[in-house]
């Protein structure tokens, strides 16, 4: 059994008014796991280390003042395998009024000190561990592309882990960024092209972690490679292969809002520029092989497994939305026009389903449209419990777009609380919105019914008035809460 050696200074004596060393080595000398106690007048002092009769590769406790003043006489004088700091002076023998008191709190946290130098294994630090100079960052969003950069051009190689057949993440979907309506592509696509071009990177799309092993700076991390069943060294991304397919598949980038031929390059921008099948839609019908002059489609491909040796992992997954169906009182899926904030997005967007004009499903153009707030966020039940800190920067954000695309249209916006974090953000959101004549209404809407005419009718309770209304629309913008991603 692992034992322990625990000294106990008095600071100079300065500390025996306040704690009574003899009883608090009787109390632990009741601890099996107690080797033997030393009571010493200055831990801080090398010649008092010295004289100590510490065994090679001892567990110590030392119990005085700061570890700071002791950390590193102890290290350098003595060969301890694990040496535990507890303050006695400032947290017991300066903060107790009683002499009981402060012996007695001190005997608790020795106790607890004990066991855990007990259970503690020596630290694996020396001067000759392997680092690996390499790094893995797993997600290819803004965030995941942004540090791999910069971890690139410090000198180090970085594996970049992507779940989906290019890099971007949400930010590649955006229509504009906030607060300042910027081109959301504009800023990130030069980014995938950096992260493309750098040679210190090495973009590993469609893949996932599946196992990690190892330590701190040497890590060996197990990634599955899933099939694309094209490629990436043969194709060149021409598209005669999607031209000649006949199979539709529902559209991840456009949120399903318009259909994508079975073989397909995810958006325009995408990095690495390279065709994918999707084989839960792909009826081997073999056109796309027929017209590739280059062979690059391969309907055999099968998963592959890498082993990748690095120092360091990222962890930057990015985030899910939540959905909207555990909210039936919206009836998101079953009413027309009840959209989420991500689909929003890509209608309002001009590479998107309709060209960037905000459509209704019936073709004609939504005048009047409101927001809810809040959606799965800051609520109990099925719901995320804490702020997602984008939906409501969002919200303002696309109310202004719709009137910069028809300054007729009537924005509605039902918030629980607003909250704009950035450094500006009110000023260049909040206020800008109400100089615009968007309508901000406190209240977390009850329900959305449908009109005999189609439009919505939300149903709300002012609660800075405590009036109950009703508000006929023609869109509802859902703006649902972010949670980490699977």
């Amino acid at each position: 059994m692992r034992k322990v050696t625990v000294l106990l200074c008095t600071c100079g004596s300065t500390l025996l008014e306040k704690i009574d060393f003899n009883k608090v080595s009787k109390e632990l000398y009741k601890n099996p796991l107690v080797k033997k106690i030393e009571i010493v007048d200055g831990l801080c002092k090398a010649n008092t280390v010295k004289s100590l009769s510490l065994d090679a590769n001892e567990r110590i406790i030392a119990a005085a003042c700061s570890s700071r003043l002791l950390e590193a006489v102890l290290k350098n004088l003595s060969n301890a395998k694990v040496i535990e700091f507890v303050n006695i002076r400032e947290q017991c023998a300066w903060v107790c009024d009683d002499k009981e008191d402060a012996s007695s709190k001190t005997i608790r946290l020795l106790n607890g000190s004990i066991n855990r130098a007990v259970r503690s294994n020596p630290p694996q630090y020396s001067d000759g561990l392997k680092i690996v100079r390499e790094a893995m960052v797993i997600g290819g969003g803004i965030a995941g592309v942004r540090c791999a950069l910069d971890i690139a051009n410090a000198g180090y190689r970085v594996y970049l882990i992507e779940k989906e057949p290019s890099i971007g993440g949400i930010m590649a979907q955006l229509d504009k960024t906030f607060p300042t309506l910027d081109c959301s592509i504009c800023i990130e696509g030069p980014l995938l092209s950096e992260a493309g071009r750098n040679k210190n990177i090495t973009i590993i799309p469609n893949s996932e972690v599946v196992g990690v092993k190892g330590r701190v700076g040497d890590f060996r991390v197990l990634v599955k490679v899933n099939p694309t069943y094209v490629d990436p060294e043969k194709c060149n991304g021409c598209g005669e292969c999607a031209n000649v397919c006949p199979v539709y598949q529902p559209n991840k980038y456009d949120v399903d809002l318009k259909p994508v031929k079975a073989i397909y390059c995810p958006f325009a921008q995408a990095v690495p520029l390279k065709y994918v099948i999707n084989k839960e839609y792909c009826i081997e019908c073999g056109l796309c092989m027929s017209v590739c002059t280059r062979a690059a489609i391969n309907l055999e491909d099968k998963p592959k497994m890498l082993e990748l040796n690095v120092g360091a992992i990222v962890v930057a997954v990015g985030s899910d939305l939540f959905d909207p169906r555990l909210k039936p009182e919206y009836h998101y899926g079953e009413y027309d026009n009840v959209i989420t904030n991500m689909e929003f997005e890509r209608i309002i967007c001009a590479s998107g389903p309709t060209g960037g004009v905000l459509l209704r499903k019936d073709g004609k153009p939504a005048k009047r449209v409101a927001f809810i707030q809040c959606v799965g966020s800051r609520e109990s039940g099925p719901g995320i419990g804490e702020c997602s800190y984008y939906c409501c920067a969002a919200s303002m954000k696309e109310a202004r777009l719709i009137l910069e695309h028809d300054k007729d249209a009537k924005v509605f916006i039902f918030y629980n609380e607003l909250r704009a974090f950035g450094k500006g953000w009110e000023d260049l959101l909040y206020r800008r919105c109400l100089e615009d004549g968007i309508v901000f209404i406190r209240s977390r809407p009850s329900e959305i019914k449908r009109s005999p005419n189609g439009n919505l009718i939300v149903v709300y309770e002012d609660t800075l008035t405590g009036k109950r209304s009703e508000l006929e629309v023609d869109m509802v913008v859902l703006a649902l809460g972010f949670k980490p991603s699977e």
